[in-house]
């Protein structure tokens, strides 16, 4: 145990119910110096309890991923709302807690633990000596915040996500908090650090990394209780001790375009409008290889690009997987007729005509966010063809050739 007034911060993943096998909680833990002593992952109140008191202090910051004040029968606490309204374009957004979930009712079970221990849950108390508090917070706004990033990285096993695409956000999860928060919580000295490293690496199955999800995820909480403690100016309280808040660091730069690296100055516009002719040329040779199976076809991805279908709400993290869904794509060979392409040094648009075993041709678009010359995200847009309208019919023409013309 440390000395009675060494001050601890602690993180917490919660799993929010507890059914006859409870999910898992993380945990974690920092020394006074922001350094990672001890992290794991358990089930039960009583495996919490005890690592609690391992490790208590009279004076303890606590960062709970999980509700901790929910008042309202239905619907969403305002901070939800608050978080959305900011974080939701990032993929950011909060799941809604109310009562309705037996969860949340009678009290959320953050908020019994938070009692037990006799932290004090309201963010208004602020941190010091002799001060044992509580704060909810939110690891995927956070760290849209503190990588930064311009979409939340895809480590949760949801439906649909392939182990080789879990292995590379987690790797991009590792790599985000090493980069941020690593010398501070001195993770290239940590034993455990290393092992959770060797599991995301190493993982033959989903499960493995699903065993070290929320122990990552309760290390980022022990961050963020630290910075609550040290650097509060950093944080931003949504909503109220009265209806629910959740504390997460302020919002990225708007002016940063999806968070990188904002345009070069002015002053070398030149070099750049000089390189546009290539770029665009590469585009346009792109989307032509890109109905066959030229094995050069996808050297334009970034490693970590992101492929997002607009018309069904798919993605695709990675150049590997992208690479390969288009390789299994059963209309082959298929012909993308492009049209136009305009491109500046981060951003660009294709217009194109796809056209597949005998099927009437569809309108594509594709919007595009370059960097260093590779596309990292891809919005593609394809359209059903469809009939005319009756209702505007003595206005128009129609096109010849398909839907571009």
């Amino acid at each position: 145990m440390p000395k009675p007034d060494e001050p601890r911060y602690l993180g917490l993943d919660l799993a929010w119910g507890q059914g006859a096998k409870p999910a898992r909680t993380g945990l974690a833990v920092l020394d006074a110096a922001g350094r990672l002593i001890e992290s794991m992952s358990v089930r039960t109140d009583a495996e919490i309890a005890e690592f609690v008191a391992r490790h208590d202090s009279s004076t303890l910051v606590a960062a709970m991923d999980a509700p901790l004040v929910v008042p309202n029968e239905a619907g969403r606490r305002p901070c939800e709302a608050m978080v959305g309204a900011e974080f939701g374009r990032f993929g950011a957004g909060a799941y809604p807690a109310n009562r309705g979930n037996p969860s949340f009712s009678p009290a959320p079970r953050g908020a019994k633990l938070a009692h037990a221990f006799g932290w004090d849950m309201d963010p208004a108390a602020g941190t010091g000596k002799g001060l044992k508090v509580c704060i909810e917070v939110y690891p995927h706004p956070a760290m849209v915040s503190l990588f930064p990033l311009d979409y939340v990285i895809p480590y949760k096993a949801k439906q649909g996500r392939d182990l080789a695409g879990l292995k590379v956000a987690f790797g991009r999860l590792l790599t985000g908090m090493e980069s941020t928060c690593g010398h501070q919580l001195a993770l290239p000295e940590s034993q455990r650090w290393q092992g959770i490293r060797a599991i995301a690496t190493q993982a033959a199955r989903k499960s493995e990394l699903d065993a070290i999800e929320d122990e990552i995820d309760a290390i980022f909480c022990a961050y963020l209780a630290w910075l609550w403690a040290t650097e509060p100016a950093r944080m931003r309280v949504y909503g109220d001790y009265a209806a629910g808040y959740i504390v997460t660091p302020h919002p990225p730069n708007l002016d940063v375009i999806a968070g990188r690296p904002a345009p070069r100055a002015p002053a070398q516009a030149p070099r750049a409008a000089a390189q546009m002719p290539t770029m665009n040329a590469r585009l346009r040779r792109h989307f032509t290889e890109l109905g066959n199976q030229r094995a050069d076809g996808h050297a334009i991805y970034a490693d970590d690009a992101v492929l997002h279908y607009m018309h069904s709400g798919e993605r695709l993290h990675g150049r590997a997987n992208i690479e390969a869904a288009h390789r299994e794509y059963p209309g082959r060979p298929a012909v993308f007729e492009v049209h136009r392409v305009e491109c500046s040094e981060h951003a660009g648009v294709v217009e194109m005509t796809l056209r597949f075993g005998g099927i009437e041709p569809h309108a594509v678009v594709a919007v595009l966010e370059l960097r260093e010359h590779h596309i990292v995200t891809e919005r593609r847009y394809i359209a059903e063809p469809g009939k005319p309208a009756a209702y505007r019919a003595r206005w128009v023409q129609l096109a010849a050739g398909g839907p571009s013309g």
